[in-house]
């Protein structure tokens, strides 16, 4: 028969009965908690504190994700003729891009409708009849396949540089750049403080498991005595970390929450202003469950930082 360090052998306990004692421990560790509502209050706002910035800077990163796809949805560049350009040089340009493959659509712009457009949105245009000409050329808007890359619509684009009607070719990449480069600042940034704040609220969580520890120090002494395992005395301050991490991520969605409340109007004038719509996204459900389970995880790290320590400490001495 193997030696044993347990002063009895261990029983197999029934299912119903470990589930007992996990719902007991779990309701003397709630009342515990409440018992002391200050000191875990201040332990979830510090936690949600730690939590809300990594997590915000995620929905920024998602939403300037969205964006940039909705752009690069938009895949097109505009073409401005020479002042004077005939009409027919402007329409056999134009029938040499429609004629590329690649090209979804192209919109011809002549000097009388650019006209009309420009001063519909000014308050000169009684000084734009004074003019003896029209200064405003004619243009193209072309749009490509959606699937297309930036790449191979500059490709496109830089075919009809040389036309000699040609004055300028615009292409809309430079601020889908500029966004793809701000997404990546943001994204490295969220991981870096992701994990700094997710240390953070980590030792928050084993500081205060350790109070709770300490004031329990004899009892856990005695059960040490009798021969209860490691995992029977750490389980109340698991579930100690648990509800500090749960609660800590409940505070996070609520400042989360008031965030996105505050900002949506603001955000949705200032894309709407570029001609789209478009909806902050992070009220997702999904996302506040998973806020939720990051927290806990972090809880039970904690608990499980402070329990091992401490049970360290008892067994050396």
């Amino acid at each position: 028969m193997p030696a044993s360090n347990e002063p009895w052998p261990r029983l197999k306990r029934p299912i119903m009965a470990t589930f007992r004692d996990h719902v007991s421990v779990i309701r003397d560790s709630v009342r515990s908690t409440s018992h002391r509502f200050g000191t875990s209050l201040l332990v979830w706002l510090l936690i949600g504190t730690a939590m809300s910035l990594p997590a915000g800077l995620y929905l920024i990163e998602r939403n300037i994700e969205m964006i940039a796809r909705q752009w690069e949805s938009l895949n097109s560049f505009s073409i401005y003729f020479e002042v004077g350009a005939s009409e027919g040089e402007v329409n056999k340009l134009v029938q040499q891009i429609r004629s590329q493959v690649e090209v979804a659509t192209v919109r011809t712009i002549t000097p009388e409708e650019a006209l009309d457009e420009f001063s519909s949105y000014t308050e000169i245009t009684d000084a734009m009849m004074l003019l003896e000409s029209n200064p405003l050329p004619a243009s193209a808007r072309v749009t490509v396949d959606d699937e297309l890359s930036l790449e191979r619509l500059s490709e496109i684009a830089s075919q009809f540089d040389a036309a000699s009607a040609i004055e300028e070719i615009v292409v809309e990449r430079a601020w889908l750049e500029r966004l793809h480069a701000v997404d990546e600042l943001v994204s490295r940034l969220g991981w870096v403080l992701g994990i700094l704040f997710g240390a953070g609220a980590v030792l928050i969580t084993a500081a205060s498991v350790r109070l709770a520890l300490e004031m329990r120090l004899e009892e856990i002494k005695v059960l040490k005595l009798v021969g209860a395992t490691n995992a029977y005395i750490k389980r109340p301050f698991l579930y100690f970390g648990v509800i500090y991490g749960f609660g800590g991520s409940l505070v996070a969605s609520m400042v989360l929450s008031a965030a996105l409340i505050l900002l949506e109007a603001p955000f949705g004038a200032l894309w709407s202003s570029y001609g789209e719509m478009v909806n902050f996204q992070g009220d997702e459900p999904r996302f506040y469950i998973g806020l939720a389970l990051v927290g806990v995880i972090m809880g039970v790290a904690g608990g499980l930082v402070a329990s091992n320590q401490r049970l360290r400490e008892i067994s050396i001495h």
